[in-house]
């Protein structure tokens, strides 16, 4: 059986989704399948772009979709529905 793997704008979109509601670093590298390292420089990237913002809540930090990323996610959802 042969894995299909994700393309860069696949993991973004994913990144992005999950921050809808707020999720720890490692909630996100959980549920985005990702490692450590992976998900420290998506993260740091999508952050430097204004797609999502790093907040602290009770010694946490949290990662939030920003209104420049939602809008990102809606194009995005768009654009998928045209090729798939």
């Amino acid at each position: 059986m042969t894995k299909n793997r994700r393309s860069r704008i696949e993991i973004i979109s994913n990144i992005i989704a999950l921050a809808r509601n707020g999720e720890s670093e490692f909630k996100i590298r959980e549920k985005a399948h990702l490692n450590s390292q992976q998900a420290k420089l998506y993260l740091e990237e999508l952050s430097e772009l204004g797609l999502i913002e790093m907040k602290h809540t009770k010694g946490k930090r949290i990662y939030i979709t920003s209104q420049t990323g939602n809008k990102f996610l809606e194009q995005y959802n768009i654009l998928r529905r045209f090729l798939i």
